[in-house]
């Protein structure tokens, strides 16, 4: 049987004002790259993120996969590029 994908960790964090990286640079670009499978043994499925607050989120540039040795991982890597310059400071949380 396939796995069941559970949805609510990623639905917290919206709620809680955070954006998925890959997902963001996807939705600006409709590259199918930034949708790309992480892990082998998940059916497919993009199941590594980064999450960043809103305030970061102008600020993506970059997204990509980094493939992993067989025998280190059956996830690839992820990494991401933010350009510091673009942070939305408006958009940031009140310290205490």
């Amino acid at each position: 049987m396939p796995p069941i994908t559970d949805r609510r960790p990623a639905h917290k964090f919206v709620q809680a004002g955070f954006v998925d990286v890959a997902s963001y640079l996807y939705e600006k670009t409709r590259d199918d790259k930034y949708l790309e499978p992480t892990g082998d043994g998940a059916g497919g499925m993009r199941i590594d993120q980064f999450w960043v607050s809103k305030a970061l989120a102008p600020a993506i540039v970059n997204y990509w996969t980094i493939d992993v040795p067989s025998e280190a991982s059956d996830h690839k890597g992820i990494a991401f590029e933010l350009d510091t310059d673009r942070i939305d400071a408006s958009a940031t949380w009140p310290t205490r």
